[in-house]
């Protein structure tokens, strides 16, 4: 396992839909992303979807209800060098909440 990074901890509220929204800024030729928690309410009723940048690879997913929430820990992307996503089935606002580092 590589060194490990200073956390970074991120609140926002996006608008999202099919198109996969960043989540975590770029890490840079290398580096993992490890979500250490990760916090995410939806506004309205859909599939939420945790994935990777490029490849779409979903690394969790969750069916809310309106103003349902969901909650992540300890979840490592699968490539270096790529970001983490969030996406949804239906157009809503996601507000997200989480923390992370990097790894390599």
């Amino acid at each position: 396992m590589g060194k490990q990074t200073t956390t970074v901890n991120w609140v926002g509220v996006l608008n999202s839909t099919a198109t996969p929204q960043d989540i975590v800024d770029a890490p840079g030729a290398g580096k993992t992303v490890v979500v250490e928690d990760l916090t995410m309410t939806v506004e309205a009723g859909c599939l939420l979807e945790i994935v990777m940048e490029t490849s779409g690879t979903r690394l969790a997913a969750w069916f809310l209800p309106a103003y349902g929430s969901a909650y992540l820990m300890n979840t490592k992307g699968n490539a270096a060098g790529k970001r983490v996503q969030v996406k949804t089935s239906v157009a809503t606002r996601v507000a997200v909440m989480h923390n992370y580092h990097l790894e390599g």
